[in-house]
């Protein structure tokens, strides 16, 4: 079973909750860069605490871009492709 979080919330803990609260080990997480970043930083996404996922999609990423926030889309795209995400 794949199981859609929709984390559109600009506040990190309701992001942090809806993790939580997910039933199935198998994930499609939709995100801002914002809110993946603020969950790599709060160890989210840490190799002893890491929950399973399948697929990541970043969400308003050419705003991201457009602000000069290229580093951490480069941080988020690291850990996606050491996770095999």
């Amino acid at each position: 079973m794949l199981e859609v979080l929709n984390l559109d919330s600009s506040e990190l803990e309701n992001a942090l909750a809806k993790l939580k609260s997910a039933q199935h080990k198998s994930r499609l997480i939709v995100s801002t860069p914002t809110i993946i970043q603020g969950l790599m930083n709060r160890g989210f996404f840490d190799s002893d605490k890491r929950r399973s996922m399948c697929h990541l999609v970043l969400d308003k990423v050419d705003l991201s871009l457009a602000m000069d926030f290229e580093e951490e889309l480069r941080d988020i795209a690291t850990l996606s492709q050491g996770m095999g995400i």
